[in-house]
Parts: structure tokens; C-alpha cells; sequence
């Protein structure tokens, strides 16, 4: 008895070992808003990084992808933080 479905040639398939996870999924992760997620993952892809995508079109994530994004995200509120920052600095030398 198998504990894991083989293909014909006795090896396991990507799909069997990587989790799909959907843009909701996502979303309930890093806790963000849906599109968000959307807009994260059309800059990844604006830089060449490639979502295997279902015949709809829709993007399939996995926890790579959900790693990608979380990072990506990090960085960007890394980016924003320094920018507030610096606002708030500008901000004290002129009183």
C-alpha cells in the first residue's frame, strides 16, 4: 500500500509534493488585502518571476511564491519605513 499516489513511472509529481495555495490563501497569510496580492505578484512578474497559472489564466501559488511575496512585501515596508523616517527628520531640523 502506497502512502503517496506514484505516475506510471513510479515517481511522485511536482503537484503531489508542493501545496497550491489561491489568492485568498495568500491574503490570510501575510494578512493583506487580496489585491495586494495581486499587485505584489504583478510586480514579481514585471521582474521576470514566472506563477504557474491554471487554464483560466489564474495565478497557482505555492510557498515558494508565498515566500516571494512575503519578502517583497517586508521590503517594501523596509522602503517606506526609511522614507517616513526621513520625512520626520526633515520635518525637526525645521522647527
Amino acid at each position: 500500500m502506497s502512502i503517496s499516489p506514484l505516475l506510471s513511472n513510479g515517481k511522485i509529481s511536482f503537484e503531489q509534493i508542493i501545496k497550491q495555495l489561491k489568492t485568498t490563501d495568500i491574503a490570510k497569510h501575510l494578512d493583506i488585502a487580496e489585491s495586494l496580492v495581486r499587485k505584489y505578484a504583478q510586480v514579481l512578474e514585471k521582474q521576470g518571476y514566472q506563477f504557474r497559472k491554471d487554464p483560466t489564466q489564474e495565478r497557482i501559488y505555492t510557498s515558494i511564491d508565498e515566500l516571494a511575496l512575503n519578502m517583497n512585501l517586508q521590503i517594501e515596508n523596509e522602503i517606506l519605513k526609511v522614507k517616513l523616517d526621513t520625512m520626520l527628520e526633515t520635518q525637526q531640523k525645521k522647527v
